[in-house]
This record gives C-alpha cells, sequence and structure tokens, in this order.
C-alpha cells in the first residue's frame, strides 16, 4: 500500500470515529442527585403529529504525525435534519428522519502540500432522503428501516457501503442521536441537580467509552439550561481499510443546552471536545491530537 492511501486510510478511521462521537450521549441513567422540594419533569414528549428540526454544525481539526510527517486535517460538517413523529403509542414510536442538506468543508495539509478533500456529491445525494426509526419507550432507537435508498445515493462502492452501513446501524444511530432523544433525567429535577449517563460505542472494531453528568443550571420562563462535562477513556483495536490500529485515546466535552420544558425539545445547544489519541499502525506510531466544536440550534 502506498503512503498516500495509507495516509487516507488513516484519516478516515479518525473522521469515521469522530463522526459517532457527534453527541456526547448514553442511553443507561446511572445516578441522580436531586434535592428536597419540587422539581421539573424533562422529557421529549414525540407525540403524534410533532415536527421539528436539528441543524448541526460541526467544526473539527485533527493534527497527527506519519512517519514523522505532521498532517493536518479540517473539516466543517452541517447539516439540517428534519423529524416527523408518526407513531406513539405509549410503548413503540416511529420517527421518520429526513435530510435536507448536508455540506463539507475539508483539506488536508501534509508538510508543504495542501490538498481540498471533496464530498464527491454526497451532500446532493443525499437530499430529501429518508429513514424511519422505531423507538422503546426510553427513546433509545431499537429498528431503522428505509436505509437501502440512502446507501444507494450515498455509496460508491462496496468499501464505503459497508462504513455508511456501520455509521447508520441502530446503535450509531443511537450514537449520533442520543443527545437529542436520550440525556434527560429519570426523575424531577430543579437548579442545581445532577444526573450521569454512560455510552459505549463500538466503531466497528474498537469500543470507544463515555461518561458524562448533566446539571440543571436554570429554568428561564419555559426554558431548562443544562450544562453537560464529559470524560472518555477507551484504548482498543480500530481496523480501517485493512489497516490495524492500536489506539489510546483520552479526552474531555463540555457544554450547554436550552431545552424547552414542556415538550423537551432541544432550542440550542453548543459543545466542544478536545480529544488526545496514540496510535499504532503498521509498525508507526501515530499521536493524534482532535479539536471539535459542535453547534446545534432546533426547531418546532
Amino acid at each position: 500500500m502506498t503512503s498516500k492511501s495509507t495516509n487516507k486510510s488513516l484519516w478516515t478511521g479518525s473522521v469515521l470515529l469522530l463522526l459517532v462521537l457527534f453527541s456526547f450521549s448514553a442511553c443507561k441513567d446511572k445516578k441522580s442527585s436531586a434535592g428536597s422540594g419540587e422539581g421539573i419533569t424533562l422529557a421529549m414528549q414525540l407525540k403524534e403529529g410533532d415536527k421539528f428540526t436539528l441543524d448541526v454544525d460541526t467544526k473539527m481539526n485533527i493534527d497527527m504525525a506519519i512517519m514523522s510527517q505532521e498532517m493536518t486535517t479540517t473539516m466543517n460538517i452541517g447539516g439540517l435534519s428534519e423529524f416527523d413523529v408518526i407513531k406513539n403509542d405509549g410503548t413503540t414510536k416511529e420517527v421518520a428522519l429526513t435530510y435536507k442538506n448536508f455540506k463539507m468543508d475539508a483539506g488536508m495539509k501534509m508538510g508543504d502540500q495542501e490538498s481540498p478533500i471533496p464530498d464527491n456529491g454526497m451532500g446532493e445525494r443525499m437530499q430529501n432522503k429518508r429513514v424511519v426509526l422505531t423507538m422503546n419507550e426510553k427513546n433509545e432507537i431499537t429498528a431503522v428501516s428505509g436505509t437501502d435508498s440512502l446507501m444507494d445515493a450515498m455509496a460508491t462502492d462496496a468499501q464505503s457501503r459497508a462504513q455508511l452501513e456501520q455509521m447508520f446501524s441502530e446503535q450509531q444511530l443511537n450514537s449520533m442521536f442520543g443527545q437529542s432523544f436520550q440525556f434527560y433525567p429519570d426523575k424531577p429535577v430543579k437548579p442545581g441537580d445532577k444526573w450521569n449517563k454512560d455510552i459505549k460505542v463500538n466503531t466497528g472494531s474498537m469500543d470507544v467509552k463515555m461518561k458524562t453528568e448533566y446539571e440543571l443550571v436554570e429554568v428561564k420562563g419555559d426554558i431548562a439550561v443544562i450544562r453537560s462535562v464529559g470524560k472518555i477513556d477507551s484504548k482498543g483495536k480500530m481496523n480501517q481499510n485493512g489497516i490495524e490500529m492500536e489506539v489510546d485515546m483520552k479526552g474531555t466535552a463540555s457544554g450547554t443546552m436550552n431545552v424547552g420544558v414542556k415538550d423537551g425539545y432541544i432550542r440550542d445547544g453548543r459543545q466542544t471536545m478536545d480529544l488526545t489519541a496514540n496510535a499504532e499502525a503498521m509498525g508507526q506510531k501515530i499521536p493524534m491530537k482532535m479539536k471539535m466544536e459542535n453547534i446545534v440550534k432546533g426547531s418546532r
């Protein structure tokens, strides 16, 4: 394998890992610290007929050294997703997710050479593609239908299709939309109360462990202000494009969200993530530093 294709493979693995870390969130509530007095119940209503959108803008910067050469990758990824609640019988929920737009501006610099990373028309092909998410009473995604048309539109070869199938699996969609659907406390809370969430995301060949503490900071009218502080601590193997990487990753994430008290839908939020990873592939040690800023705007 050439150095150029090796670098592309390692970059692809790093970006795929970051994509599943869009939301620093979880599926299982570990504990909640609530004081005395009345609190508010925070929960996403997901009533039949509800429609809402999430507009996500993510900026990433990845620095790594390969064979003593410094390489920097920058990415600006944005996308608007529309959600339509088509079923909620109290036990099972079905939510249609439609991708309205997707944009990516990315580039790579290695030494004195700079080159753009094209999206190969992915944004245009994703336009108006729809999948249906089936959820349980905890808003955990248990099934996804309609992904075939999405895969057919986006995949350019068998390898890219396999990566996309991994990204759009039930587990990864739970990870990507976890902060939107599953971060809520399991009991009423009041300002100052905290609750913890844990998650383990499998990227296909490596488990990434994350822990997040949430706090209800204040309630302003119909808006609940929630702060989050998280930690990543994972070690394992990744296999991307036939290259096995030993990865030791540590990092932190922090942010705030404004959530509607009555309906539980996110109005806006901002999150920053700092990661340090040490990888080893094909006898090479590859130190990496990754920074990500995630801004989300919601509307009904």
